[in-house]
């Protein structure tokens, strides 16, 4: 019966009346590739991956339909930052998206963000630091500021507290020359100015010009002589330029004879033969000299007025002195007294008269 019923219910449907509010059927586009863009809308009907709203790809297709091929809007698309001076780095500040390299410009990266002068081609992150007071690398810090950096064109310089143009310690490197230092090292006291090691030594007990050792070589040596003898008159031949006399040396000169201490400008002179007094006479004003008188008339008196010292008598000279007439033999003491012949032959100071 319920059979009956449920057939009776479907043969009574399909003879009702239809329905006037269902809608008329929609017209379906054509979309041979399914991409859900109708034909006339799709610029590659056949290609299912383009249609209007696709994503944009660097492959040379429009792939979204707007007669535009790998714009800057495409999905992978690469960054790009200005590269003005052309030395590699980009303008951190700017970037831009495209396809291919633009002109002037250098692939995105780490380094190409950091140009910190894209108008300074010597500028850019690993450049060389330069002593010019510019950031040259990129770091944030300049010249010598940074202590990882060896700034080229630095000058090394020496502290020169004295001001004598020498200067002391160890070099250290500046951009620009401070004052109060110097270009050269090697001053052994740089809080005086005329010790430096182009100065001049003195005899000063210091070390003046700073080669190691003290009073070498002075300017203002004292003269000493070679004293072999031990007399205290050095050999003039020998002489010793030092600050203080050396062992075996003496303040004086003018020894003879070096090799014997009775014989220099000190000594008494003998009739020995020798130059004792070292004054170039030989047994000149020898202290055992004896007087001996000119005898001109050869009578054995000598002249009282010309009287000298010798060692030995010489020819021509007398013993003594007395002689009152030494142009005339017969005059001397002892001679034969003539008669009142006006002449004191005999020197006793008076004429005999007969």
């Amino acid at each position: 019966m319920l059979l009956l019923l449920l057939l009776a219910a479907c043969a009574d449907g399909k003879n009702a009346p239809a329905d006037t509010d269902t809608a008329p059927p929609t017209e379906t586009l054509p979309d041979r590739d399914g991409d859900g863009a109708d034909d006339s809308a799709d610029c590659a009907p056949d290609d299912p991956a383009i249609f209007p709203g696709a994503d944009e790809f660097c492959n040379g297709v429009d792939d979204d339909c707007d007669a535009l091929t790998d714009e800057a809007g495409a999905a992978d698309a690469a960054a790009w930052r200005p590269d003005s001076d052309g030395d590699g780095a980009g303008d951190p500040e700017i970037v831009r998206m495209a396809c291919a390299q633009p002109a002037g410009h250098v692939a995105d990266g780490p380094d190409q963000q950091a140009d910190c002068d894209d108008g300074d081609a010597s500028v850019f992150p690993g450049a060389p630091e330069v002593c010019d007071g510019a950031d040259n690398d990129c770091d944030g810090l300049t010249d010598l500021d940074d202590p990882d950096n060896d700034p080229a064109g630095t000058i090394a310089r020496y502290a020169d507290a004295d001001g004598d143009g020498w200067g002391s310690g160890d070099p250290v490197a500046y951009c620009e020359a401070p004052e109060g230092s110097a270009e050269i090292g090697g001053d052994c006291d740089d809080s005086d100015p005329d010790t430096h090691p182009a100065a001049p030594e003195y005899c000063d007990g210091a070390d003046d010009d700073c080669d190691g050792a003290i009073d070498d070589d002075p300017a203002d040596p004292g003269t000493f002589w070679i004293d072999a003898d031990g007399d205290s008159f050095g050999d003039p031949a020998q002489p010793v330029e030092a600050c203080e006399k050396p062992p075996g040396a003496s303040i004086n000169y003018g020894d003879c004879d070096d090799a014997d201490a009775l014989n220099n400008p000190a000594a008494q002179e003998f009739c020995d033969g020798l130059d004792t007094d070292c004054d170039g006479g030989v047994d000149d004003n020898a202290v055992d000299a004896f007087d001996v008188w000119e005898d001109k008339d050869g009578d054995g008196w000598g002249d009282p007025a010309a009287a000298r010292r010798a060692c030995a008598q010489p020819a021509g000279t007398a013993l003594n002195g007395d002689d009152r007439d030494d142009n005339d033999s017969g005059v001397h003491p002892g001679g034969a007294e003539i008669c009142s012949d006006g002449i004191d032959q005999d020197c006793d100071g008076a004429d005999a008269g007969c």
